[in-house]
């Protein structure tokens, strides 16, 4: 049984088994707790305990993914209210920031600095400039923000896809291990038939 995982930096695939080989357990009795059973039993066991780890690593990965893709489209939607206001020939030139942008950072606990977007947003005020509203510069620490959770979570999906490779090679040498098991226990038996005869 081979397992194979396909993974790009913006596109994951899931683990695909070959289901052509079938797990050791199925072919031991449940009922016979010899060696060579017990010796099956911990194989699967192990094979259980990884596939579990990758599947949890797996859907990681995806919301990792997904996460850096939205923060980035956040910072791109700043991007686009800095060129507005890039466009202002005065330099005291602000802009309210998008609610939806607000919502989001709020929603991902994405600060500006030490402060959350709404604290952030609060005590850029300044006198004679519209109650929550930003300067370019402000907007600028924004989308810096953003981008840098993007980082983050990339970031942080590859190292997990990079674990989860790891993951997926053990349970194929977990596989690998059972399969020669088996073969062992057959030929063994095949062994004493042919003795017998």
């Amino acid at each position: 049984m081979n397992i194979d995982m396909h993974v790009g930096e913006n596109n994951v695939e899931a683990p695909s088994v070959n289901p052509n080989v079938s797990m050791a357990a199925d072919s031991a009795s449940s009922n016979d707790k010899d060696v060579y059973n017990y010796a099956l039993d911990t194989l699967n066991d192990i094979y259980n305990f990884l596939a579990s780890l990758s599947t949890n690593l797996y859907a990681q990965i995806r919301n990792d993914t997904a996460t850096a893709r939205d923060e980035q489209k956040e910072s791109n939607d700043v991007d686009a209210e800095i060129a507005k206001i890039s466009k202002d020939s005065s330099p005291d030139a602000t802009l309210a920031l998008d609610k939806q942008i607000i919502d989001f950072m709020n929603a991902h606990g994405i600060k500006v600095g030490d402060k959350s977007i709404t604290e952030y947003i609060k005590d850029c005020t300044h006198k004679g400039k519209h109650v929550g509203e930003l300067d370019k510069g402000e907007l600028t620490a924004v989308k810096n923000a953003l981008d840098n959770a993007a980082n983050r979570s990339t970031d942080l999906s590859s190292q997990n896809q990079l674990k989860l490779q790891n993951l997926l090679q053990n349970l194929n040498n977990t596989i690998s291990n059972e399969s020669s098991y088996i073969k062992q226990r057959g030929d063994m038996i095949s062994s004493i038939i042919r003795n017998l005869n």
